[in-house]
């Protein structure tokens, strides 16, 4: 069987068991110690998240390759090809992009509630570390920061019209496509960010996916119980 190593909180890892979900592909998941370097370094060379080890024994670490993979050995129902036009899907990567220091800045607090972090005091700390130096900011600072920061991506992102989008064609593409993977495992995130109500098509659509998948993301308070 294959085997899924990664963190919850880790969106590309998120994306790889949503589509594992979406294709009822079975597949062992592992969850890593944030402070284990071992393991990830053993079976792919560097620490990083996910990794795929196929049935074969190889592993794969870019989500992206993860998710091709996946389509192969499960084709259907397609998530690529057949589900979305690979220039729309590049394209919506991009315009996300656009928006990810301040999804960073949102993001970042809200991941210490997981377990492997936030009652792992050394986790904890390597992670504070990481994220302040990605922000140039402490993470009290961003915590204080947080509703100021969601109105500003709110905004600049035209989240509502987004929402009202995806409500209206329920998918990204009217049907369950790697877009929604996408989206949901970047930006699922603002359902707990303290503060912030984010637009309620935005929310029911993040569940709506789930839904599909047969995959409910934890949030962190829920993953630490």
């Amino acid at each position: 069987m294959a085997t899924l190593y990664h963190y919850p909180f880790c969106p590309p890892a998120q994306r790889v068991r949503l589509a594992l979900g979406a294709k009822g592909r079975e597949a062992a998941e592992t969850v890593l110690p944030y402070t284990d370097v071992e393991t990830p370094v053993e079976l792919a060379g560097r620490k990083q998240v996910p990794i795929y080890v196929t049935d074969d024994g190889e592993a794969l670490l870019e989500s992206e390759a993860i998710l091709r993979r996946i389509e192969v050995e499960a084709p259907e129902p397609p998530l690529f090809d057949g589900a979305i036009e690979p220039a729309d899907y590049q394209a919506l990567k991009g315009w996300m992009a656009e928006f990810d220091p301040l999804v960073d800045r949102l993001r970042g607090p809200t991941q210490l509630g997981y377990a492997g972090l936030g009652d792992d005091p050394d986790a904890a700390e390597y992670f504070r570390r990481q994220v302040e130096t990605r922000t140039g900011a402490q993470l009290e600072e961003l915590v204080n920061a947080r509703y100021a920061d969601y109105l500003d991506f709110e905004a600049r992102a035209g989240l509502k019209r987004f929402a009202n989008v995806l409500a209206k064609g329920r998918f990204f593409s009217g049907r369950l496509s790697v877009a929604d993977l996408y989206i949901v495992s970047e930006w699922g995130f603002l359902r707990w960010v303290d503060g912030v109500s984010p637009p309620l098509d935005l929310l029911y659509y993040f569940a709506r996916v789930e839904d599909a998948c047969g995959v409910k993301l934890a949030s962190g308070d829920e993953a630490l119980f």
